[in-house]
């Protein structure tokens, strides 16, 4: 028997109807790695390998500056290129909930991120052990895809017993509203389902290409006018819809 564990296990959430998967995943070239091992190198490629295998289009890494010199991973960028996987590095530190600094990274990455889960891919999330700030980070996610927040925390624990277990955990979480972030501007617009969610499959078709994963359902503009949603000629550019 080996003295360490060489797996690098996913913590695997569904999406719902967009069938996109949010991996939640421990620190990158950690696992596998043990006292007097000279190699430090080798986990970080087979981690970086394991997520091109599990088709992920993207990796968020939650750690801040100290812990990600700490851990030596600045050569995780560069593997990802390689393996055709962005990479986005979106600061909480460590015992804290997301601060400013959070907000500020993740409105710039968040309209990539959201395209992505709303095409159907996959994409995955990272600390240092893959638990408390993953899942509050992952819960968020899904919030913002229109997941009610109560869902979205049964999701998240479900794939990661023993997760989101704080008051102030849940209360950032019961806090956070359906958004469809935009690309250009690095804003959002609020909805309240099911409207968001008919917005959300006709903008994906308008602007992000077809969206093949989605059900079939009654698009009709009259009954998207109905409901609210801007039409096709009125792209919003601001929060205030």
């Amino acid at each position: 028997m080996l003295p360490y564990d060489l797996a690098y296990r996913l913590a695997v959430v569904g999406t719902g109807r967009m069938r996109s998967q949010i991996a939640m995943a421990g620190c990158p070239g950690r696992t596998g790695t043990c006292l007097g091992n000279p190699d430090r190198a080798w986990p970080l490629q087979r981690d970086a390998a394991t997520l091109r295998h599990w088709q992920a289009e993207a990796l968020i890494t939650l750690l801040d500056e100290r812990e990600f010199a700490h851990l030596r991973l600045h050569r995780l960028p560069e593997l990802l290129r390689r393996d055709g996987i962005a990479w986005y590095h979106v600061p909480v530190s460590r015992g804290r909930m997301p601060d400013a600094a959070f907000e500020e990274a993740w409105k710039k990455a968040a309209p990539e991120l959201q395209r992505i889960l709303l095409r159907g891919g996959r994409l995955a999330i990272h600390c240092d052990d893959g638990r408390d700030r993953t899942a509050l980070v992952t819960a968020r996610a899904l919030v913002e895809l229109g997941c009610p927040y109560t869902d979205a925390i049964n999701r998240v624990r479900g794939a990661r017993p023993g997760v989101l277990q704080h008051l102030d955990e849940e209360r950032y979480i019961r806090n956070q509203t359906p958004r469809m972030w935009l690309a250009e501007e690095a804003q959002y617009l609020r909805f309240t389902p099911p409207q968001w969610m008919l917005a959300g499959r006709r903008w994906h078709r308008e602007y992000f290409g077809p969206a093949a994963n989605f059900p079939t359902a009654d698009r009709s503009e009259p009954r998207l006018a109905a409901l609210g949603a801007p039409g096709p000629a009125q792209r919003p550019h601001s929060a205030d819809a």
